[in-house]
């Protein structure tokens, strides 16, 4: 397991929470990834692991929406914010998988 998803693993212990930014993303404040400070820190901790995930997800940073690529801040919260979003989406369908198991 990579650090990158044992962090958002850590970070996320919520499966409430999880749906929440599943269904609705991270632009309605997420704990953790809402100021730029936090999202700074975040990215260029993982900075590596993201830029693998995103390369996964075949998106770079011309994918970002323009208002995102005005300065380098919007290009770095579109890029967490992104990465933790599919961290959700994939952990939710995990879940209910499980659940459909069950």
């Amino acid at each position: 397991m990579s650090l990158l998803t044992e962090a958002l693993n850590q970070r996320f212990n919520d499966l409430d929470e999880v749906k929440d930014v599943s269904n609705h993303g991270c632009q309605g404040g997420v704990s953790g990834f809402i100021y730029y400070s936090e999202i700074r820190d975040f990215f260029f901790k993982y900075e590596d692991e993201i830029n693998a995930e995103l390369f996964e997800l075949d998106l770079d940073f011309t994918d970002a929406p323009h208002e995102s690529r005005m300065d380098l801040n919007g290009l770095i919260t579109w890029a967490v914010w992104v990465i933790v979003e599919s961290y959700c989406h994939q952990r939710l369908e995990a879940a209910e998988e499980i659940t459909a198991v069950v």
